[in-house]
């Protein structure tokens, strides 16, 4: 069996200036070499949100595995600059 405790991890920072866990010698990590933010603002804004913008007059999210909050926080400022009622 073999153990990852002997795997060297380093944080790094990503293109938008968010960290991330890697394992250099792999070329692995966590995020996105570009960023959580960006990362987020691709696939969960992006591919997901904003095309239902003034589609519902509520958008309904369940987001499960809430981690750092980045996604809420992301869906808070896009629908407050667009006057979208989202329940999170």
């Amino acid at each position: 069996m073999h153990s990852n405790l002997n795997i060297r991890k380093e944080i790094m920072i990503t293109g938008d200036g968010s960290h991330s866990v890697c394992i250099p010698e792999r070329k692995i990590s966590y995020r996105s070499k570009y960023g959580a933010i960006r990362e987020s603002k691709h696939i969960f804004i992006d591919a997901g949100l904003r095309p239902l913008m003034h589609t519902l007059p509520v958008i309904h999210v369940l987001e499960i595995g809430f981690g750092t909050g980045l996604n809420a926080l992301l869906t808070l400022q896009l629908a407050s600059q667009n006057g979208q009622m989202v329940a999170y």
